[in-house]
């Protein structure tokens, strides 16, 4: 999914930095997305 526009919030950065949050493992499955959007 190269090209994208994402919005992001606090939430997806807390999920991802926090390995006990409840959406820790779907903020790691999200990242590659993330990674590939041509604007955040």
């Amino acid at each position: 999914m190269t090209g994208e526009r994402i919005f992001l919030d606090t939430v997806f950065i807390q999920a991802l930095l926090n390995a006990r949050d409840q959406y820790h493992i779907k903020a790691i499955t999200l990242l590659p997305r993330v990674q590939s959007a041509v604007e955040v």
